[in-house]
């Protein structure tokens, strides 16, 4: 992956060298949404998404093609799942045997993918460090994107600040320069339970970069990623709209296009759809296959008006 070189400062200098020295080059591994150093901490609830989000980003990554219509920059990925066994993530990706997902719903990833037994990143003792300087490091050296699914299994659910500083002073020593997405589930003990419980609030204040993934509305679909604060890119007013699609990849939200797939799936539930001769008798029937009223039905034609005489 190219850098631009950026030459460190004197950790003591006056503030006329700030002034005269050139400009950084913010490097970025997808623009706009991913440095390409430090920390980009990606949080959220439980079912959220984030695991499925982040798929999306390391295949991006890893071929270098554009994610939700941002470039990327085409780096060696390396996705860590310490929340799911080998078995639960080709059951995620390609279902099983009795219910295989059809192929074009099987997730293909691209990216390496490491299932390690033990991970002792955060171990604050001799054999932690001997873990990490022999066996963690050589392993993540070609790389140029780490992906870590997820924080609370291997650091638990942290009430304490010293455990966030350790991980983080670690990090720098471990990682060097390069860029990792740290995952973590902002709440795991009910929905009541505070944010600051589940130690989220701890990692936010260090982490370099936030992002913030939640569920709009009430919807199973839709979901929207917003920047939180960050060290190293300009402030982003409007969160990016997200959709969790049929074959649970995460797809830019085009509403038009979402409500026409959803209308063309219905109809393709419906045997003789296209022999019916009226709206109303394709209202009702569609009100009938996506349980919903006929009023909804007429809303989301609405949007894509061609589709029933596309039907027809």
């Amino acid at each position: 992956m190219a850098k631009k070189k950026f030459i460190p400062l004197p950790e003591l200098c006056e503030g006329q060298l700030y002034q005269d020295c050139p400009i950084p080059e913010i490097d970025t591994v997808v623009d706009e949404m991913i440095p390409a150093y430090g920390v980009t901490l990606l949080h959220g609830r439980s079912s959220a998404g984030k695991s499925a989000l982040a798929w999306e980003i390391a295949n991006a990554v890893q071929t270098g093609t554009p994610l939700f219509g941002l470039s990327t920059v085409k780096t060696d990925v390396l996705y860590i799942s310490l929340d799911m066994t080998q078995r639960s993530l080709l059951g995620r990706w390609r279902g099983s045997t009795k219910h295989p997902k059809p192929k074009e719903e099987q997730f293909k990833p691209q990216f390496s993918v490491y299932t390690p037994r033990i991970f002792r990143l955060a171990e604050d003792t001799d054999k932690g460090e001997k873990w990490r300087k022999e066996d963690f490091k050589p392993k993540i050296e070609p790389f140029g994107l780490i992906i870590i699914d997820a924080l609370g299994n291997f650091v638990e659910d942290t009430k304490d600040e010293a455990s966030a500083t350790f991980f983080y002073q670690t990090y720098t020593r471990v990682f060097d320069d390069k860029p990792c997405i740290l995952i973590h589930h902002d709440v795991k003990h009910g929905q009541d339970t505070p944010d600051d419980f589940s130690g989220t609030a701890r990692w936010k204040n260090a982490a370099e970069h936030q992002l913030h993934l939640t569920r709009e509305g009430n919807t199973d679909r839709i979901r929207r990623l917003t920047q939180g604060k960050s060290h190293c890119m300009p402030d982003r007013d409007s969160p990016w709209k997200l959709l969790m699609n049929d074959a649970g990849s995460m797809v830019l939200y085009d509403e038009k296009q979402s409500v026409r797939e959803r209308l063309e799936k219905a109809i393709r539930g419906i045997p003789g759809f296209n022999r019916l001769t009226s709206k109303m008798e394709k209202y009702e029937a569609l009100a009938k296959e996506m349980k919903l009223g006929k009023t909804q039905v007429r809303k989301l034609v609405r949007k894509a008006p061609e589709i029933l005489s596309i039907a027809a």
